[in-house]
């Protein structure tokens, strides 16, 4: 038993709407099936449309293993009594012009030939069928304009002829098409002048006019003209130039909005967020701006659907908000670059994975970017004064590249799995101030040259002089008390040095262990919070030039640290 040629519904099934169940019944016969195991497809040829037409009911037509057509007409009957849908089982096996005898086929409500090899004008005939809803003819090598005689299709729920090679301009007689609901004329040649007028349907929700040599400009009012619009594919239009209409933000019902690669200019409306269902949005490649604070994608943190957001490539001259961590959870991709973006990126504690986009190194006015706790991969870039990508899952060596970084001031790889010894290389780094791979599996020492020569210069450097470091290093057992009875409650013939936060004092433990002891002046509340930030990476610290933290002193009126 082999694949049936055409899919063919009864007439009476007709009644649940050609967009419901079970749309078509699949017609079985015997003899091979279009297009199996690479064969190519018969031709189709006028006596068998005029037959189709001619017969009060419907044979099952198959083709034989090299493309040979066979009709049954004896024990292989169709399921109704007249044709309503043509669609053919196997795409890509269909090839040559359809005939107009196709005209004869008079109560059809669907043709689907999508995704064939079919050749020649869209016949008139098919547009004089006026009980058609659906014509699908897309992907195909179609040519010529497409005939006035469309408006004859007053029933039309579903057109789609994308991806051929359709010329002029797309026929205002489309207008007559009170039902349209789906449209695709995309991937085309059509020309002329954009009339938004054309598409004033109330009832039509996708529209798909991209990739077509038309020119004009977004109509002011396109909520009014499209009010139920759910899909908008506008992109790579040869001149659609204008300002973004700030109406598209009252289509409620906008999923989709596809606008990439044209001329648009002016603000992009900061009312977007009102688009609650979008899905999607594709704004790059165009001359669009927004204000110093970028408060559109502020306004799109409301969007909770989105999961695709791209501005690449427009002059948005703004500083990053604070608000772009509070995006989708939904969102999959967003795309800034070459956007003259300022600012700071923080996308901590999120799922990430993969490497670090290379497109990221366009944002060159980047200040901070924080990937800290999620599953990144180590791949340096020119970008930004802070790089924190710790809690990673980070492997290998210190790429040597990120030694380009010659901005960074604040590196931050702890917590990650990284191995091997830090590049002496990364003594280029003049500006660095901040540099930590503790808990990692490096060994050796750190580099003595540029920021690491001068250790006063960097702020915290966290790493391993040598591997066992990590391991080995133990901490005396001290009372709170004992610093204050050993430095003889804090004498000034003990004192050190007083700094800004505390004071340094000098003396011995019982054990005969000699110590310092930097006590915090409490009263300041910097000095309060530096307390714990600074025993954290005193206890991480592995240099020559650096005295071990023995242990800490802490209660509500005294810190302190050992060394």
């Amino acid at each position: 038993m082999g694949g049936a040629i055409w899919l063919v519904k009864r007439e009476k099934q007709h009644e649940r709407g050609i967009l419901g169940q079970n749309q078509c019944a699949i017609a079985q016969g015997s003899g091979g099936g279009l297009g199996v195991q690479g064969h190519r497809g018969p031709k189709i040829d006028r006596g068998m449309i005029g037959w189709l037409g001619s017969v009060p009911v419907l044979p099952i037509y198959v083709a034989g293993p090299f493309g040979r057509s066979n009709r049954r007409n004896d024990t292989n009957w169709a399921f109704g009594a007249k044709l309503v849908c043509f669609r053919p089982q196997f795409q890509g096996s269909i090839r040559g012009m359809i005939p107009q005898e196709i005209g004869n086929l008079v109560n059809l409500a669907e043709l689907a030939m999508e995704i064939n090899q079919i050749t020649g004008l869209v016949p008139i005939s098919i547009l004089n069928i006026s009980s058609v809803q659906i014509l699908s003819l897309s992907m195909n090598n179609f040519s010529g304009f497409l005939p006035q005689e469309i408006s004859n299709l007053t029933k039309m729920q579903n057109l789609q002829l994308g991806d051929n090679k359709l010329i002029a301009e797309i026929p205002k007689e489309i207008s007559n098409l009170v039902e349209l609901e789906v449209l695709d004329l995309s991937s085309n040649s059509f020309s002329g002048s954009l009339d938004m007028e054309i598409f004033n349907k109330s009832g039509l929700r996708v529209i798909s006019i991209s990739n077509n040599n038309l020119s004009g400009s977004l109509a002011p009012n396109l909520c009014s003209l499209l009010p139920n619009i759910e899909k908008l594919y506008m992109n790579d239009l040869t001149n659609l130039d204008g300002t973004f209409p700030h109406s598209i933000s009252n289509c409620s019902e906008l999923t989709i909005l596809e606008l990439s690669n044209n001329q648009l200019t002016g603000l992009i409306p900061n009312s977007l967020g009102h688009l609650a269902h979008l899905q999607f949005l594709n704004l790059e490649r165009n001359n669009l701006t927004n204000d110093s604070t970028l408060s559109f994608q502020t306004s799109l943190t409301s969007c909770r659907n989105l999961t695709f957001l791209s501005v690449y490539l427009n002059p948005l001259n703004g500083m990053l908000p604070a608000s772009t961590g509070n995006l989708s959870t939904s969102l999959r991709t967003f795309v800034a670059d070459i956007c003259k973006i300022k600012g700071e990126i923080y996308l901590g504690s999120n799922k990430l994975s993969s490497n670090i986009p290379p497109s990221l190194g366009n944002l060159q006015d980047l200040v901070v970017l924080d990937l800290s706790s999620n599953n990144m991969k180590l791949e340096a870039c020119k970008i930004c004064q802070t790089f924190l990508l710790r809690h990673n899952k980070l492997q290998g060596d210190i790429p040597d590249s990120m030694r380009n970084m010659v901005g960074l001031e604040f590196l931050d790889l702890s917590h990650n799995n990284i191995s091997g010894i830090i590049p002496k290389c990364l003594e280029k780094l003049q500006n660095l101030k901040y540099f930590n791979v503790s808990v990692n599996k490096l060994y050796g020492e750190i580099p003595s040259g540029g920021p690491f020569k001068n250790l006063s210069s960097i702020e915290e450097v966290s790493a391993p002089q040598q591997a066992e470091s990590l391991s080995t290093v133990t901490r005396e057992r001290i009372s709170d008390y004992e610093p204050l009875q050993a430095t003889d409650d804090l004498s000034e013939c003990n004192l050190i040095v007083f700094g800004s936060f505390g004071s340094v004092y000098k003396d011995v433990l019982r054990s005969g262990t000699a110590i310092a002891v930097k006590v915090f002046n409490l009263q300041l509340d910097a000095a309060f919070k530096s307390f714990d930030k600074e025993y954290d990476v005193l206890c991480s610290l592995r240099h020559r030039n650096l005295v071990k933290v023995i242990t800490s002193c802490s209660n509500l009126d005294f810190k302190a640290l050992v060394l």
